[in-house]
């Protein structure tokens, strides 16, 4: 068996009812979008995926591009999962 070349993987994820979450590569950054109607959402960040993850706000603030959130984010070497949360009531 040969192995895997490395590479970088992009995953596309979609929430209901909050609307899509993107995540894409842009021109050497992360662009994550999400829709409008999900005013009030907080997108979080982690490390880890699982039992033991901590979720935290990502401090970067999202602008209203097209349509769309959108926030966008160097490339680090360190690993980052994303969610949107609902705004609490």
């Amino acid at each position: 068996m040969r192995p895997r070349p490395l590479s970088s993987e992009f995953f596309r994820v979609y929430l209901a009812p909050a609307g899509a979450l993107s995540v894409d590569l842009e021109g050497g950054e992360i662009v994550i979008e999400w829709s409008l109607d999900c005013a009030g959402c907080v997108l979080e960040e982690s490390g880890l995926v699982g039992p033991g993850s901590v979720w935290t706000p990502s401090p970067a603030q999202p602008q209203t591009i097209n349509g769309r959130y959108r926030v966008q984010l160097p490339l680090t070497a360190t690993q980052r999962f994303y969610r949107l949360t609902p705004p609490t009531p």
